[in-house]
């Protein structure tokens, strides 16, 4: 029964879950991660960006994933590299499409249930490296990602497949994407918009989107997150609307089919996630699958007490799961 009674509190004054989500955004700075690049190239012609930090005597692998609209460059994946790379672990960041400071090159950018790429970097890990533990770590989108596709996975996982933690994902997209668009949460929700916004103007403006099926008007003017989905998301990757992109981009349905070790911590007043984002009985029920719930961290926060060396809770805390004997 692998349900985790957090022992994570956050310290005064990030009580508040809006300081606690904000802080580490526009305040924290974690010097001294040297990416190295690789482009790769994708069956359909586009591209993602990884970003490599490897150090010497590397034997495993860390895969890790960002949130939306994040990259490689957020805080806590810079965090994440910084505490892995000391404990011989190799890091990759996935930048996701659009997101590596380059447009990518097709009408379709990403989304929350978007696995193939993915799929693709492991499958490709398999053919071309040395590496026979490779672990995932998500945030939020990145979070649901790899949920999602370790479900979809199941028994058939690649065999270099190791453990997968994750934070802050948005189990119930439908609800938490209704509670970002009210109330106080709407700033998160138009921070986010604004850049998606911005990209889809840079692919009129280029030509990618000449002809296509987005009302460029209708896509600008869009006021939250559901008529987003039904004008941009839906229309360029195959789904009716916002609800039946959030039905199938949702990772729930998959988790009671996860079959390596796997950690989902979400905080109880992240002010992204609804109730439904709590999947207590599904880690009752899967013996792979481990839930630990924190009262307060809000989103993609955990900020710690003092006297950490500069890393924050969520970071300790998936290296101890890494390292754990499961």
């Amino acid at each position: 029964m692998p349900l985790i009674e957090s022992q994570y509190i956050a310290p005064w004054p990030f009580k508040n879950p809006h300081i606690h989500t904000l802080f580490p955004y526009f305040f924290r700075k974690v010097e001294g991660v040297n990416y190295v690049r690789q482009r790769m190239e994708l069956p359909d012609g586009d591209f993602i960006d990884l970003d490599w930090s490897k150090v010497e005597n590397g034997r495993e692998l860390v895969v890790l994933a960002h949130g939306l609209e994040g990259s490689s460059k957020q805080p806590y994946m810079l965090g994440m590299v910084k505490i892995l790379n000391p404990k011989e672990i190799d890091v990759v960041a996935l930048n996701f499409r659009s997101c590596s400071g380059e447009n990518n090159r097709l009408p379709r950018f990403y989304h929350m249930g978007d696995t193939e790429d993915l799929r693709f970097l492991i499958k490709w890990l398999e053919k071309n490296t040395s590496y026979k533990k490779v672990s995932l770590i998500g945030h939020s989108l990145g979070a649901n990602v790899i949920l999602k596709y370790l479900g979809e996975e199941g028994d058939r996982k690649s065999s270099i497949l190791y453990k997968a933690i994750t934070f802050s994902c948005p189990v119930d997209l439908n609800a938490s994407c209704e509670k970002i668009s009210h109330g106080e949460n709407v700033v998160y929700m138009f921070n986010f918009l604004h850049t998606m916004k911005n990209k889809l103007k840079d692919k009129f403006k280029s030509g990618i989107l000449q002809g296509s099926n987005i009302n460029y008007a209708g896509a600008i003017d869009a006021k939250n997150f559901n008529e987003w989905d039904d004008r941009v998301t839906a229309p360029l990757h195959g789904f009716l609307n916002h609800r039946d992109y959030c039905e199938k981009a949702c990772c729930y349905d998959g988790l009671q089919k996860i079959k390596i070790p796997c950690l989902l911590v979400n905080a109880l007043d992240d002010p992204f996630l609804s109730p439904g984002c709590f999947p207590r009985e599904i880690a009752q029920n899967n013996s792979f699958f481990y839930f630990e719930q924190t009262t307060t961290g809000g989103h993609v926060g955990f900020i710690p007490e003092l006297g950490t060396n500069g890393f924050y809770w969520s970071e300790w805390r998936a290296l101890e799961f890494l390292q754990q004997k499961i």
